[in-house]
C-alpha cells in the first residue's frame, strides 16, 4: 500500500527561479521516494507547489541542507552535467567524535570500491550535552559517492555524531541522527549563466554543542 503524499511547509524552499528550486531539506526524509520510502521530498514538494521536478543530487535520508531540483529537462540536463564535470562545489558541516587539532587534510579513501576524493578542515573542539569532546568539521567532496563523508570519516577513527551506521559510540548519545549538513552549494544558473551560491544555517541539533575556548 502507497501512503498518502502530504504538502511540505513551502517556508524551506530558498530558491525557486526558472526551472531552478533548491530546499533546505529536513532530515529523516528521503530526496525522492523509492521501494524504502515511497514517498520523498520530491513527492511532497509536487504535491506542495503543483510542478513536476525531479532531484539533480541526492542528500542521505539523515542529512540536512541545501538540496537542488529542477524543474525542466534542459536545466536539469544542465545541472546534472555540471555535477558530472565536477564544477560544483559542495561544503558540509559535519560534529564528529573527538579532538581533531586545527588542521586541513584529503582523503582519497575509495567508497564501494569506486575512486572518492574529499577536503577536510577542522574548524573548532566542541563540549556536547554528554559532556564528550567534538570536532566541527567542513567537508568538501569532489566525488559523489553513497555516504561518503560520512565513510571517509568513520575510517578516520572520528564518526560523524550520531552516526551508529557507521561507528558512532551510542553510550555518548543522546544524539538523534548523523550530525552532517550540506552547508553551502556553489554552481552556474542554468538560467542566466550567472554563478548561483545557496547557502543554509545548520539546523538547532547542532546547537547542542558549545565551543572549547583553546
Amino acid at each position: 500500500m502507497i501512503p498518502s503524499c502530504e504538502a511540505i511547509d513551502p517556508s524551506i524552499i530558498i530558491y525557486q527561479e526558472g526551472g531552478v528550486l533548491a530546499v533546505n531539506k529536513p532530515a529523516g526524509i528521503a530526496t525522492r521516494g523509492d521501494s524504502r520510502f515511497p514517498i520523498g521530498l520530491r513527492e511532497r514538494l509536487v504535491e506542495t507547489i503543483g510542478l513536476d521536478i525531479y532531484p539533480v543530487h541526492r542528500l542521505d535520508v539523515v542529512a540536512t541542507g541545501v538540496l537542488v531540483y529542477s524543474a525542466s529537462r534542459n536545466t536539469r540536463r544542465n545541472l546534472c552535467a555540471q555535477f558530472f564535470n565536477r564544477e560544483v562545489e559542495k561544503i558540509y558541516l559535519a560534529i564528529v567524535e573527538g579532538a581533531i587539532p586545527l588542521s586541513e587534510w584529503e582523503n582519497n579513501m575509495p567508497v564501494d570500491k569506486k575512486p572518492a576524493h574529499t577536503f577536510f578542515k577542522s574548524l573548532k573542539q566542541l563540549r556536547g550535552p554528554n559532556r564528550r569532546i567534538y570536532t566541527l568539521v567542513e567537508a568538501r567532496p569532489t566525488t559523489g559517492r553513497r555516504r561518503q563523508i560520512r565513510k571517509h570519516l568513520a575510517g578516520e577513527g572520528h564518526p560523524i555524531a550520531g552516526d551508529y551506521d557507521h561507528g558512532a559510540h551510542r553510550k555518548f548519545a543522546p544524539i538523534e541522527r548523523p550530525l552532517l549538513h550540506a552547508l553551502q552549494l556553489n554552481c552556474t544558473n542554468p538560467e542566466t549563466s550567472a554563478p548561483l551560491l545557496l547557502q543554509v544555517a545548520p539546523p538547532e541539533d547542532f546547537n547542542q554543542f558549545t565551543e572549547i575556548s583553546l
